[in-house]
């Protein structure tokens, strides 16, 4: 690289290479984005200004001390720019300095503390998941394997380097995660109501009181189907029972049909409520509740399809869950007795306490509620429900509807449904019996049966199984529970005692007889044992005797002993002395401590004065009868 003094000679300093041509210089490498930062977008415009002043220096067409002026900066500086170009082999962005901040360099730790980080890193999960926590998880890891620890902001950038979704997948689920990092473009298009209802259920944040005597009981399921044309509200149910086929079906009797009945009995106008109907889909979530395959066949008999959100979407049925959010924030949370949405916004409140609401006047309550939801104007639709639902049936014929007379036997479709065996004393379900004379000739046969959830006082039986029911009345109610379905379950559940549930003094004895019957089987036990162990002592006595009655005519025929054994004088062929009998009685006994005349053999002590050391082996082994054993303990 060559440079000039300031009047214009060429200078060359030692150990540097030779110049680069301006002409072979490559045009500056930086990149310019949308994405660009402005630190980049200010050295693009320095390094653009600088770059036609050093292309004149390195040319000779301007001296050093006025191009380092042009440029504006020192001389000594100048010669720095001058120097970084002559390293980057002439290239001309090398007149700016570099990024500021940390170099790409290769990492800073070996691939084994690398694995203990990124092995850490799966402890990122859970809601109170912290940086913090994986950063201890990889000491304790780098402990046990003996390696270095990786400091926290080692830690730190390796986390946020597996991006803001994966983080949030780890801590929060993919469900809450796909809230936030998830596109979901579109949405459903309808022409007319009824067309799509959505249906849902959830539990109340509200905690109800008995009828009778006003005490708690439990916070409530509520059931409803709004209409996404219209944004009414066209079904409802309420109920203690957790969601199952019994609610899914009084749901949809609801939404088909009139609700004259339903605001007659809580003395409320007809016109509060006017929207009914059959729908064309209902769209619901994969509750085992809604795939049940006998409501589907029931409802396709009336054009009525089912549909369900793909697994894991739950944005696909927001218009209901945006309706339940309404339904509790509006108007659940400002009662007494509310739980609120968690217990932080509960927080010390005595939500059991302060209940006051039974469930028929919730059930009112709702009513009112769902009257003022339907006609308040919606922000989607520029008017209110209710509105929205005259004005398309003011221009158009109404929806479809069941007919008076066949009102009935959509009700019997939808009941729940059981296959049960005929009884001599008729069928019994829900703790009652039925019985009729049409079933005398129906004993043993299974017959499909249906009970109405409202009125448990009778069952409808497929006789002939033709599809027509015949009305089977109660008989027996022995327990006295009530005819509501819902009411029958949250009885037989929570109040009195189980059939068979004894009182505590009954418990005691049911304790003493386990006692008495465990002090019986140890006595008998133990008085076995007992006679067991003497008859082994009786039998080892019997034993040793006969040995000793063996030996004793061993000795009379002549058994000497030498030294410490014995040898046989006369007699070496004696006979085998018989079997000892067990019990026998006037056996012979000999005293083994007693003195045995035995004939003293020359050279040997005399064997009256030696202590007694038992029979002789080789006498004694010969003549033993093993047949005979003595009883082991």
């Amino acid at each position: 690289m060559a440079f000039y003094s300031e009047e214009g000679h060429e200078v060359v300093a030692k150990n540097q290479a030779p110049a680069v041509k301006p002409s072979e210089a490559p045009l500056p490498a930086a990149e310019l984005s949308n994405s660009s930062s402005t630190h980049s977008i200010d050295r693009y415009n320095i390094a653009t200004e600088r770059i036609p002043f050093i292309k004149q220096f390195l040319t000779g067409g301007l001296a050093a001390k006025e191009a380092a002026k042009m440029i504006g900066v020192k001389l000594s500086g100048f010669y720095k720019i001058i120097r970084r170009v002559q390293a980057s082999g002439g290239d001309l962005s090398a007149v700016v300095a570099g990024k500021p901040g940390r170099r790409n360099t290769p990492l800073e730790f070996s691939a084994e503390v690398e694995e203990i980080i990124a092995e850490a890193v799966k402890s990122y999960r859970g809601k109170a998941a912290t940086i913090e926590s994986v950063w201890k998880k990889s000491h304790v890891l780098a402990d046990e394997r003996g390696l270095p620890r990786p400091s926290y902001h080692v830690v730190r950038r390796r986390l946020r380097s597996r991006g803001k979704k994966f983080l949030e997948q780890m801590r929060l689920g993919k469900a809450e995660a796909a809230d936030t990092f998830e596109a979901r473009p579109g949405y459903k298009v309808t022409t007319r109501p009824l067309e799509w209802v959505q249906i849902d259920h959830t539990r109340v944040d509200l905690i109800i009181v008995d009828e009778d005597d006003r005490t708690v009981v439990d916070r409530p399921w509520v059931s409803f189907a709004i209409c996404i044309h219209t944004r009414a509200i066209v079904g409802f149910y309420l109920s203690l029972l957790p969601p199952n086929g019994v609610t899914v079906a009084l749901l949809i009797e609801n939404c088909v049909l009139s609700k004259r009945n339903l605001l007659a009995s809580y003395g409320l106008d007809e016109s509060l409520w006017p929207m009914f109907g059959i729908p064309e889909v209902l769209h619901a979530d994969n509750a085992a509740e809604f795939r049940s395959e006998i409501i589907k066949a029931n409802l396709k008999r009336f054009g009525v399809k089912i549909e369900h959100r793909d697994v894991g979407k739950k944005h696909q049925g927001g218009h209901i869950e945006r309706l339940i959010g309404t339904m509790m924030n509006s108007h659940i949370h400002f009662l007494r007795g509310t739980t609120y949405s968690n217990t932080i916004e509960r927080g010390d409140e005595d939500s059991e306490g302060r209940a006051c609401f039974t469930i028929s006047e919730l059930r009112k309550y709702f009513l009112c509620a769902i009257h003022a939801y339907n006609d308040r104007k919606h922000s989607s639709i520029g008017m209110s429900p209710l509105n929205k639902w005259k004005e398309h049936f003011a221009r158009h014929a109404p929806p479809r509807q069941i007919e008076d007379g066949l009102q009935k036997n959509f009700r019997y479709v939808l009941y729940p449904e059981k296959l049960k065996t005929i009884r001599n004393c008729g069928i019994e379900m829900n703790g009652r019996f039925y019985y009729a004379p049409c079933l005398q000739e129906k004993i043993r046969t299974e017959l499909t049966v249906k009970y109405d959830p409202n009125d448990l006082s009778y069952l409808l039986v497929d006789l002939d199984k033709d599809g027509k029911y015949e009305k089977i009345p109660v008989y027996r109610n022995e327990t006295g529970r009530s005819n509501d379905y819902a009411e029958y379950r949250v009885e037989r559940q929570c109040k009195g005692e189980r059939a068979g549930t004894n009182s505590p003094e009954g418990t005691a004895s049911l304790a003493l007889c386990d006692q008495i019957a465990a002090d019986a089987q140890r006595k008998t036990s133990q008085s076995k044992r007992q006679a067991a162990k003497q008859a082994g002592k009786k039998d080892q006595k019997q034993y040793t005797e006969s040995l000793d009655a063996q030996a004793d005519s061993n000795n009379q025929d002549g058994t000497v002993l030498v030294g410490d054994f014995a040898k046989e004088t006369t007699n070496t062929k004696s006979e085998k002395p018989a079997k000892p009998v067990r019990g026998k009685a006037n056996q012979p006994k000999t005293d083994r401590r007693s003195v045995v005349n035995l004939t003293v053999v020359k050279g040997t002590r005399d064997p009256s004065k030696q202590a007694w050391r038992g029979f002789a082996a080789k006498s004694s082994a010969v003549n033993i009868d093993y047949d005979v054993a003595p009883t082991i303990y």
